[in-house]
């Protein structure tokens, strides 16, 4: 009787802590853009469950000004307060940078490439974007910043991401941005509130949770189908060029499987010390 009661508690036990598992938490790094597509979380993590049948988790680090040194010092911290976190969505770099130039421009990928080491060390996603599009920059000093900076470490560091027939971001928010001119507000770098929306729907849902989760109910459109197709030889051919530390710290849809496996012996391993 009392065997069979332990195993009861313990299938309970295992069960929650599964479920618990199974929602996928998403920690968003950025600065004042990602403020407005995110907010607290909530309208993304609905948009998510209706697109796609999938429950989520959503913690937005996010602040308005922030720069990519303030997250050299706070990534440590922040992947250990949410020690459970799969996906990092990374759009940070717009207030460190103004011209273009060879120096800035390796001083600013050393910084990220602290940051998005410390997350895939901690075998974590990292789910770099592409800079924004500023109105108000003559020769769009930004766009150089992607090409040579952003755009390689996505295809390095966020390979799901990235798209290999335009050789660029998937998540191509300067490129968005800059084709929905009618979403920019007076200061021509943030968005209305009606832009906000609408990058949240295109640029996040449709387009990166996409990536994870499949086609879905989403109504996504012909470009963006054509966009992610185009994306998705190129994860193979570049897994396959990987090194194996790159392959085991970049975990594909065809681990997340396996992965959950692992957490369920964890847990069965704990369950007697009741660390679950």
């Amino acid at each position: 009787m009392i065997n069979q009661f332990k195993h009861q508690a313990t299938f309970i036990v295992l069960l929650l802590c599964c479920n618990v598992a199974l929602a996928d938490k998403w920690v968003f790094i950025g600065d004042s853009l990602t403020v407005g597509m995110i907010g607290n979380g909530r309208d993304f993590k609905a948009r998510v469950q209706a697109a796609y049948a999938k429950q989520i988790d959503v913690v937005n680090t996010s602040r308005v000004g922030k720069h990519v040194t303030e997250y050299v010092r706070e990534i440590d911290g922040i992947l250990r307060q949410h020690p459970h976190a799969r996906y990092f969505p990374i759009l940070i770099g717009a207030n460190d940078v103004r011209a273009y130039s060879e120096r800035k421009a390796r001083w600013l990928r050393s910084k990220l490439v602290t940051v998005l080491d410390k997350i895939v060390a901690a075998r974590r996603v990292p789910i770099l974007m592409r800079l924004t599009y500023n109105r108000r920059q003559e020769g769009d000093p930004r766009d150089n910043f992607n090409v040579n900076v952003y755009d390689p470490l996505i295809r390095q560091y966020s390979p799901r991401w990235f798209n290999q027939r335009e050789n660029k971001g998937l998540i191509d928010v300067h490129g968005w941005v800059r084709s929905h001119q009618q979403y920019l507000a007076r200061d021509g770098v943030h968005l209305t509130r009606s832009g906000y929306r609408a990058a949240r729907q295109e640029l996040l849902v449709e387009t990166m949770a996409k990536v994870v989760y499949g086609s879905g109910k989403a109504n996504v459109s012909e470009s963006d189908v054509s966009l992610i197709g185009s994306a998705a030889p190129a994860v193979t051919q570049q897994q396959n060029a990987h090194s194996v530390q790159n392959t085991c710290n970049t975990p594909d849809v065809n681990t997340e499987l396996a992965m959950n496996l692992e957490l369920v012996q964890l847990i069965d391993n704990r369950i007697d010390r009741c660390v679950c």
